[in-house]
């Protein structure tokens, strides 16, 4: 290991001792792990929408009105393909 990755490795270390002292670890609860399963299934189905789609959204006028599904619908519609 090079001095360079010695130096991570510690800053990591310290990063993460310190992390860890201010906010320990807390198991999950099972509410919250099937809440991370539904959210993961979702993902699977395209069932979500991208930071570019929400932002959009959220820019709409009438915005204040739309409600998560109503959001998700405009969203779909309006959506175009990405350009590289």
């Amino acid at each position: 290991m090079n001095l360079t990755n010695m130096i991570k490795a510690k800053i990591r270390e310290a990063m993460r001792t310190h992390f860890l002292r201010r906010f320990p670890e807390v198991p999950a609860t099972r509410a919250e792990l099937r809440a991370l399963e539904r959210g993961r299934e979702a993902m699977r189905r395209g069932d979500y929408v991208t930071y570019e789609q929400l932002i959009g959204a959220l820019d709409a006028p009438d915005r204040k009105s739309l409600r998560r599904n109503e959001c998700r619908e405009e969203v779909r519609n309006e959506s175009t393909p990405m350009s590289g």
